[in-house]
């Protein structure tokens, strides 16, 4: 539904319903990945233009306003699966299984803090939506890890009152405890009563270097596993006599 405080027109493939100058109904049915193309033009006025946008389906006749989301500009294209368009020439030769045992193995030890997929820990940011970034982009976070901390992710140091400092992850923080998530994938509990100071640092936990500890091959494997889906199983044809 669209509400105008001037003359309104709409140009769309779908079904069109005029009811009045200034209010025009749209009906149309959803279709999996096929978006609505739309071009509303609203008349002059002295007034700063105001367009309304709501809607609702039949089974349920409440208007609902139209979350941004749903607005996409022109070029916009519906989500294509990114096995279909990725093609990384940098890791070219790496194998998707390999990658996630380098992931989950103890030289890298990337899911100490990290997950994918659900699997791995938590104390670093989730990894599940590395399939949408490009390779530089992701080579440099893991060889520079403090040039854009995740907010979400800050790693604090801790002062005890015998003058030792901890380093880690603030995960809770209350009048009673401390708890903070250390790159050893662990959590440590410090009582507050054994609390100094804490401060928020600029580097953040992760530590650089991590990719010298891999030859080629596994640093091609590590990253096919974090740029691109999981692989469908090839199904081979059984013979049954």
């Amino acid at each position: 539904m669209l509400k105008a405080n001037s003359k309104i027109e709409v140009q769309t493939t779908a079904k069109v319903q005029r009811r009045g100058e200034h209010e025009i109904a749209i009906t149309t049915g959803p279709v999996e990945d096929v978006w609505l193309p739309l071009e509303v033009r609203l008349g002059s006025t002295r007034d700063e233009p105001r367009l309304d946008v709501s809607w609702f389906t039949a089974e349920n006749s409440r208007p609902r306003v139209l979350p941004l989301r749903r607005i996409l500009l022109p070029w916009a294209r519906p989500n294509v699966a990114p096995a279909m368009v990725n093609h990384i020439p940098e890791i070219e030769g790496g194998d998707w299984g390999r990658g996630k045992k380098v992931f989950f193995g103890e030289q890298a030890a990337c899911s100490k803090c990290h997950q994918v997929a659900g699997e791995g820990g938590t104390i670093g940011p989730d990894l599940s939506n590395l399939i949408y970034r490009d390779y530089a982009s992701v080579l440099k976070d893991i060889n520079e890890p403090s040039a854009a901390i995740n907010p979400e992710h800050l790693a604090y140091n801790v002062e005890r009152k015998d003058g030792s400092t901890e380093i880690g992850v603030l995960i809770h923080n209350n009048q009673d405890q401390v708890v903070l998530g250390q790159v050893t994938g662990k959590t440590l509990t410090i009582p507050k009563t054994n609390v100094v100071s804490m401060k928020a640092s600029a580097i953040s936990l992760m530590p650089e270097g991590l990719l010298k500890l891999l030859d080629v091959q596994q640093q091609k494997d590590l990253f096919t596993f974090l740029l691109l889906p999981e692989p469908k199983a090839n199904v081979k044809a059984v013979s049954v006599r």
